[in-house]
């Protein structure tokens, strides 16, 4: 078996340490809305940011920052699908919105600075809703439906879906792409992909090398992931159990369709009996009447007869 050679950025520990680093998260946050904005600097708002010590099962990870020119952002990974998720993403960062007002009524607003909300999702965003996504970036912005025009930039939430990553190397087509190939398969690559159009990449695979870290910060890694498998091993049981009443629901439907079925043609059948039977009386000549009474068919349909 193979050593593995890099720590997995899925766990909370992993996580907070590609991120944590600075040159890291600007190039990635760059590379993310490039031709758009431009990040020069940012100061981390988190004490700590090694990861979980192992007190309590974490399947939500964040890191928190400010920009050299004001944005707030907020980069989160999360790991188990909850009901309410992307209502739970505009509460917080319409918190850090509301953060930024200042007391007095005299504050108007002016300096309002613009939140980015960026998440990465260890399972697909609607794959509650029934409904067929195949993107693995969703980015929402306040826009006017009429116009189409934006009404506001101080919001910004980019959704990242790990399970729409692409699976192969050679499907790499954007930046995004390779950083989240690489995040998605880290854990399992010997190199990271792309190492010589973006050297950032080198930088990642040095704070990423699981035997450059500290003993204490092995053992705070391994914690973090047996967490990570724990939360991954309930999102695949969650899935299954979905699957299995998907799946439940197709079998009932089908076999409740066939009693339907057989019950439907047996009455047909009964009814087509009774027509014969009335043709075979209207032919010897018995009354409409004897007929209604031993076939239960209507006046009007055996004198159509």
């Amino acid at each position: 078996m193979t050593q593995k050679r890099f720590i997995s950025p899925l766990t909370d520990f992993g996580f907070k340490r590609i991120f944590g680093n600075k040159d890291i998260l600007l190039a990635f946050l760059n590379d993310l809305f490039e031709g758009e904005v431009q990040f020069i600097d940012l100061v981390y708002s988190d004490k700590e940011i090694k990861g979980d010590s192992g007190t309590a099962k974490t399947v939500i990870y964040d890191i928190h920052c400010t920009t050299s020119s004001g944005e707030r952002i907020i980069v989160e990974m999360q790991n188990e699908f909850t009901l309410g998720f992307r209502d739970r993403m505009v509460y917080y960062i319409a918190r850090d919105v509301a953060k930024q007002g200042e007391a007095g009524k005299d504050w108007n607003y002016v300096n309002l600075k613009a939140v980015y909300s960026i998440i990465f999702t260890n399972f697909e965003l609607f794959d509650n809703d029934g409904l067929q996504e195949s993107f693995q970036r969703h980015d929402v912005k306040l826009v006017d439906t009429a116009t189409n025009r934006p009404f506001t930039d101080k919001i910004r939430m980019v959704c990242l879906q790990i399970p729409l990553t692409v699976e192969e190397p050679l499907q790499v087509g954007t930046k995004i792409d390779t950083w989240m190939y690489n995040l998605k398969n880290m854990e399992r690559m010997q190199q990271l992909t792309n190492t010589e159009d973006m050297p950032i990449f080198k930088r990642l695979e040095q704070v990423a090398e699981y035997h450059q870290l500290s003993p204490e910060d092995r053992e705070a890694y391994d914690i973090s992931y047996k967490h990570y498998l724990d939360a991954y091993n309930l999102e695949l049981s969650r899935k299954r159990r979905m699957e299995m009443a998907i799946e439940q629901g197709l079998q009932q439907g089908i076999e409740q369709g066939l009693q339907q079925g057989i019950e439907q043609g047996r009455a047909e059948g009964e009814r087509e009996k009774q027509f014969e039977i009335a043709k075979s009386f209207k032919s010897l000549g018995i009354d409409t009447d004897t007929i209604v009474q031993g076939t239960g068919l209507s006046p009007e349909e055996v004198e159509a007869l």
